[in-house]
């Protein structure tokens, strides 16, 4: 996979110059397949994937989120501390690259989103879609989470009380503001603690910021905490079974 500093402009930029050069060859090229063929290149399964990554990226102050919340992804009260956390200067260097399981977890929410017309992929979306994926399992597994159930509960939620996302428009569906945050926390952590790779795990992680959301809610069902993810991620340890927090 290649690995470059770029925004969502810069890639759609990017794809329209892919178009103009085979264009001069007399190459014909829809927008949508110059999309898709930037995204192979770059080492992407497909386009989705790509932009999913680059709406997570930091954005400048002229660049702002194209995405609006939902009732089910409002905006967390953040503590003093974590909004000192997420204005502290990014170490400049490379964006660390995305585990092949957490790109697909992405591409799956956005299809789990896509299956049922909605507009917007939320965060109960890319839950879903991680209670699929091998690294983020792990996770749950050590913080004695029942997946199945945690399975259930979501696709009935997503099912029954996101009907309001339901459009006719044409188009991929579109990551929240939430959603975005969540990826974005993840891949900053990791740059900034001088990983090269954010996995699944890492956003699970990540998710527990946005407090408000159901999907979090649906984690501290099971007593679930931050806490709990953490200490299996960094220290290796599981919770103990019958409650209580690890370590």
């Amino acid at each position: 996979m290649v690995t470059i500093n770029l925004s969502a402009t810069g890639a759609k930029e990017a794809a329209a110059r892919l178009r103009e050069f085979l264009a001069a060859d007399g190459v014909g090229l829809k927008q949508t397949h110059a999309y898709e063929a930037l995204a192979r290149t770059l080492g992407y399964a497909n386009w989705n994937t790509l932009q999913a990554l680059l709406n997570a990226a930091p954005l400048s102050e002229s660049e702002p989120s194209p995405a609006a919340a939902t009732p089910a992804d409002t905006q967390a009260e953040r503590t003093d501390e974590e909004l000192a956390a997420e204005q502290r200067p990014v170490e400049k260097g490379r964006i660390p690259i995305l585990s092949r399981n957490l790109e697909q977890s992405l591409h799956r929410a956005i299809s789990l989103a896509s299956e049922r017309h909605h507009e917007y992929a939320t965060l109960e979306h890319l839950l879903l879609s991680l209670t699929e994926d091998q690294d983020a399992a792990s996770v749950f597994l050590a913080c004695n989470m029942d997946i199945e159930q945690l399975r259930k509960e979501l696709t009935e939620y997503i099912n029954s009380k996101l009907d309001q996302l339901v459009t006719t428009a044409p188009g991929a569906p579109k990551p929240t503001t939430g959603f975005q945050r969540a990826v974005q926390r993840a891949v900053l952590h990791i740059q900034n603690s001088g990983r090269d790779e954010t996995n699944s795990g890492d956003v699970v992680v990540s998710l527990f910021t946005e407090r408000e959301s159901s999907a979090v809610d649906f984690l501290q069902r099971q007593g679930m905490t931050r806490l709990d993810a953490v200490n299996y991620i960094v220290h290796g340890l599981a919770k103990p079974l019958g409650g209580g927090q690890s370590g």
